[in-house]
């Protein structure tokens, strides 16, 4: 292994352990924890494309707490496994949208809250980044929603209530 001032040059038999910095040759640049030649613990890495990735490491994969931070301008912060969001995160839109909740397979799934720029809100069930399964609309002019959901849309058995008062309960 060759030490230069803040960086790790290795060649790929040798296992760096420690704190270094690795500039790949992509232009993508890590810097933090290494454990056998694998980015482990805390780190930074930056991708060409504008990515930039904080947080835990496990294996050279993302894995654990952290933040990541995209060119599009949004920003999710919560869990990772093994280079995936999975587990509780909360995303903010470079439009305004916020969601909080919980993930599997880098999609929006299980149980989680969507705010809009608007005022609309839903709170509920999701599918592969879909509403799917129980949930509620708040929509921005007061009216109500409290039902299943299938692929997006109202389907099944719910109560839709509007901000006259009116109500309606059945199929969708």
């Amino acid at each position: 292994m060759v030490r230069s001032p803040g960086f790790l040059i290795f060649r790929l038999d040798d296992f760096a352990t420690g704190k270094g910095t690795m500039a790949y040759v992509c232009r993508d640049k890590y810097s933090g924890n290494w454990f056998q030649g694998q980015k482990s613990g805390q780190g930074i890495y930056q991708y060409s494309d504008g990515s930039r990735y904080e947080g835990e490491f496990k294996a050279n994969m993302r894995h654990g707490q952290g933040k990541c931070l995209y060119p599009s301008g949004d920003v999710y912060s919560g869990d990772w496994r093994e280079d995936m969001r999975c587990g509780h995160g909360v995303y903010r839109f470079s439009d305004g949208q916020i969601y909080d909740g919980q993930w599997r397979d880098d999609e929006m799934s299980g149980n989680g809250d969507l705010a809009n720029p608007d005022g609309s809100k839903y709170s509920g069930d999701w599918e592969e980044g879909i509403m799917h399964g129980e949930g509620a609309m708040e929509y921005s002019n007061g009216d109500l929603y409290q039902g299943f959901w299938k692929n997006g849309y109202r389907e099944g058995e719910g109560s839709y209530i509007w901000a006259t008062g009116e109500k309606f309960h059945g199929e969708w």
